[in-house]
């Protein structure tokens, strides 16, 4: 039951790892009963996984002995290799020099974000994870989009709930930000990326395969002391500029900051989500209702404190 994300893995269960992410599972039969590598007869457990991978993709080859070598421990280098030629990308588009001119495209279109990466080095499965997280944000060669090619793909939105009604009324479905609702195909969602914006991966059923979040920017969760029309100080004094048109989910539905900031009395939890400079780009605020307790304004001896929940300057 557990991840293990500092332990390494095996060019063979690398290959079936690059085989689901292609979504080739369907095409395994092909490759069962034939022997591409001495060292990989159709017994062996990945033969199919490793067969695909090297002569029906040609995303991965063997060693200069002919041999495959499925239980030595991928690198780095390989790992990134297997998926820029995954991605469409040529040697002679790359460069010649293996694997170092493959880390560098890599490196430029992104699919080695938020990692630092030794071509030499055993890959670890926690660097395997956020590989393929990366090249689902990544395009092809060609320009298109690569999760597209897998799936049918919701881009931009804004995932409301990991727990709305489903089709077979279980409470399982996501919830974007249209109010439209969508059932998992496998797994329900934890609710973790709750607020995230991202894409939704469907399957041929419309069922969701996986939400990917956005990779640009950043998110914080702050506590509201002030929510002001142009402005919210959170509860260690520092103070987020918005604008009344800053789109704002409330209630299961997106909305403006100016509709929104009176009703975030405080104590009231929100998450920011930022651009690269800082400034906030939209906001979660969750599922709500309109405050019915008493509010106590903390402002001794002026009504400074009440003209500023009113949006008063």
């Amino acid at each position: 039951g557990s991840f293990h994300p500092d332990g390494s893995l095996t060019r063979a269960q690398f290959c079936k790892m690059a085989v689901y992410a292609m979504n080739q599972s369907s095409e395994l039969g092909k490759y069962r009963t034939v022997t591409i590598f001495p060292d990989v007869k159709p017994a062996y457990w990945a033969s199919a996984y490793i067969n695909l991978s090297a002569k029906g993709k040609q995303i991965i080859s063997g060693y200069p002995d002919g041999k495959f070598y499925p239980e030595r421990t991928v690198t780095c280098g390989q790992a990134v290799s297997i998926l820029v030629r995954l991605l469409g990308y040529t040697a002679d588009q790359v460069g010649g020099i293996f694997p170092d001119s493959y880390m560098a495209q890599a490196s430029t279109i992104g699919l080695t974000d938020g990692l630092s990466l030794s071509a030499g080095a055993a890959l670890t499965r926690g660097q395997a994870a956020r590989l393929f997280l990366n090249l689902l944000r990544c395009n092809m060669k060609d320009g298109t989009a690569y999760a597209a090619s897998i799936a049918t793909v919701k881009d931009d939105v804004m995932l409301i709930s990991s727990a709305a009604l489903a089709a077979d009324g279980t409470n399982s479905a996501m919830e974007i930000g249209s109010g439209s609702t969508y059932s998992m195909a496998y797994k329900t969602s934890n609710g973790t990326l709750n607020g995230r914006k991202g894409m939704l991966l469907l399957d041929k059923a419309g069922k969701v395969l996986t939400f990917v979040p956005s990779g640009v920017g950043s998110n914080v969760t702050v506590t509201v002391s002030i929510a002001a029309a142009n402005k919210l100080t959170d509860t260690t004094g520092r103070v987020y500029a918005m604008s009344s048109d800053l789109s704002t989910y409330y209630n299961d539905s997106e909305t403006t900051w100016s509709s929104v900031f009176a009703w975030l009395t405080p104590g009231t939890t929100v998450t920011l989500y930022l651009d690269t400079t800082g400034g906030v780009k939209y906001v979660f605020a969750g599922s709500g209702s309109v405050a019915s307790t008493a509010v106590l304004v903390a402002s001794t001896g002026s009504t400074a404190g009440f003209a500023a929940l009113a949006g008063q300057s």
